[in-house]
């Protein structure tokens, strides 16, 4: 196999490696993602596939560089000499693979190359066992491992949702700093407004493979559910897998073997989500699924499993409906709401299909991407003895910062007086936390609605947030019993204009305070803590992404009780004048 010429222009190249054996949701991502970087004129994208396939096939029609090493006749020793001769000299900066199998081949590469950077992206996680699909015990323990490999050797794990970041790091043992949420993207063609015939049975369907954690035996009983109520109806799964013949077996069982086609999985699936009235997802657990990404593009309400990263991109309500219970008789009444309500389907299928394409195109992602090979690179520029030095001093400076913050936080806490003070003349305020869809959402909400009849603005930004991001469902829940409507609320990243134009900015964690320092260091005088004047409650408010919905509601709750008192300060004594 030919050597990779060198990187031209001093082009950033990165080096994808993956399977390539299916055309599933990783390698629909993965075509999506390599497609749209190699867009960029200063990047030098490479793929690396250990099979032909449909995904290498689209990847060369889209003019990325693509390779092939046919696991079929080598093994991982052969895989990685090819693979080296290939790359030996063509400058890789950044090696970012997909799955247990590439990470292992990646991180050889690695070492052999002197490739500075090593990327992986997490696509799900561990399946729970199964007797039908066997070897579980075998599943657990290279999981296990590959968890073991890219925790000690790569630089990046991604994330596609903040529950898998947080289940990363608290049940597999990666640090926060290690793993970075990047959501999918999908390449949407336009859409198909077509209005459905009156005629034609309501359509439901879902896409997956057919295996157990996709839970296809639970929308098969929610079809008979419907259908027990409703004949005019039909259903469909498009995809294959192991249960094929199960599942077929089960709906002869249900009754419903007339109304169900099992469709076979075609490489562009956007004509049938086009054919759907709902789209369903039943599954037991997931990352973030590509298929609900593209059934929200096409204008198709979702009615999901609360499972995964879904409930950071289908909000309740809003674009369809999630469902905490795995019970049949749920999904189905929900179905049947959609069904007889026409103007609620197609509200809910625009504000899916407007949240898809602003929120989780493959551009997007794309750029995403691109900030962190950024950071990536930078970082393999500073791996000499001098940067490593300068990195302890810098670590040494931030621990002395933030000791300095906590004092200064507890004395404030103890005598208020500086903060009351600036609170009485205040006329704009600005509330931070990290992503900008919990935490400041709820407390600009509670201080926006209290401050109405007064004349002070409050405004909420995100410290680490990609703009877009939608309130956390809990958020809005919660802002929806206090008759607060933030649905249409959209993440803002902090900038020099936000904090330039704020009184008082308020912060959840001393860590808040001490980036604060580093960033806008001439606003540290006016930044303080949300809990400044609740000494009573917990000093830091903890970040609640990827956490269960009875840790996210009492983190609002501790919001809440921090934010009374300044309510009462910010509006003064009854009579008194701002």
């Amino acid at each position: 196999m030919a050597q990779l010429p060198r990187s031209a222009g001093g082009r950033l190249r990165v080096c994808h490696v993956f399977s390539g054996d299916l055309w599933a949701g990783a390698e629909v991502m993965v075509f999506n993602l390599l497609s749209s970087l190699a867009k960029d004129p200063s990047l030098s994208v490479v793929a690396l596939s250990l099979n032909e396939g449909e995904l290498t096939s689209r990847l060369r029609g889209a003019g990325v560089e693509t390779h092939v090493i046919p696991e079929s006749r080598h093994g991982l020793a052969g895989i990685l000499v090819q693979a080296a001769r290939l790359l030996r000299d063509a400058d890789v900066s950044i090696l970012h693979s997909h799955r247990y199998k590439e990470n292992v081949l990646a991180a050889l590469l690695a070492t052999w190359l002197r490739v500075p950077m090593l990327i992986t992206t997490i696509h799900g996680l561990p399946e729970s066992p199964t007797s039908r699909e066997g070897h579980w015990s075998w599943a657990r323990w290279r999981d296990r491992l590959d968890y073991v490999i890219v925790r000690r050797l790569f630089s990046t794990a991604v994330a596609v949702s903040s529950e898998m970041k947080h289940a990363l790091t608290t049940r597999y043992g990666f640090r926060a700093g290690q793993v970075e949420v990047i959501r999918n993207g999908g390449l949407f063609p336009p859409r198909a407004r077509s209005a459905r015939a009156g005629a034609q049975p309501f359509h439901i369907g879902t896409v997956g493979r057919l295996v157990s954690v996709k839970g296809l035996d639970l929308f098969l009983d929610a079809a008979a559910a419907l259908r027990r109520q409703t004949p005019g109806v039909r259903f469909s799964i498009l995809g294959d897998g192991p249960l094929r013949e199960d599942l077929v077996r089960q709906a002869r069982a249900l009754g419903i073997a007339d109304c169900t086609d099992f469709v076979a999985p075609r490489p562009d699936p956007f004509g049938y989500y086009d054919s759907l009235d709902v789209y369903v997802n039943t599954s037991l657990h997931e990352g973030l699924p590509l298929s609900v990404v593209e059934a929200m593009a096409c204008g198709k309400p979702i009615v999901s499993a609360a499972v995964g990263g879904i409930p950071e991109v289908v909000t309740h309500g809003e674009h369809g409906f999630l469902v905490r219970e795995r019970e049949a008789g749920r999904f189905a009444d929900l179905y049947l709401t959609l069904m007889r309500d026409d103007s609620l389907r197609a509200k809910m299928g625009e504000c899916a299909a407007t949240t898809a394409h602003s929120r989780l195109s493959a551009g997007a992602m794309a750029q995403a991407y691109r900030r962190l090979y950024d950071c990536c690179a930078i970082g393999a520029r500073e791996r000499g003895w001098w940067s490593r030095l300068l990195r302890r001093f810098r670590a040494a400076g931030r621990r002395v910062v933030e000791r300095i913050e906590i004092r200064k936080a507890e004395t404030l806490r103890r005598r208020p007086d500086a903060l009351m003070q600036r609170l009485r003349s205040a006329r704009s305020v600005l509330v931070l936390c990290q992503g900008n869809v919990s935490r400041s959402v709820f407390a600009a909400n509670l201080l926006a609605t209290a401050l109405k009849d007064h004349p002070v603005t409050v405004q909420s930004a995100g410290l680490g947030t990609q703009p877009g991001w939608r309130a956390h469902p809990r958020v809005v829940a919660r802002c929806q019993a206090l008759h607060i409507d933030v649905r249409a609320h959209a993440s803002v990243a902090i900038s020099a204009t936000l904090v330039a134009g704020a009184d008082v900015i308020f912060v959840m964690e001393v860590a808040h305070l001490v980036e604060m320092t580093r960033r806008f260091f001439g606003a540290r005088h006016k930044t303080f803590l949300l809990t400044s004047l609740a000494p009573e409650v917990a000093r830091d408010i903890p970040d609640p992404a990827g956490k269960p919905d009875d840790e996210v509601d009492a983190c609002l709750d501790h919001v809440k009780g921090a934010v009374t008192p300044l309510i009462g300060a910010l509006v003064g004594p009854p009579g008194a004048a701002r």
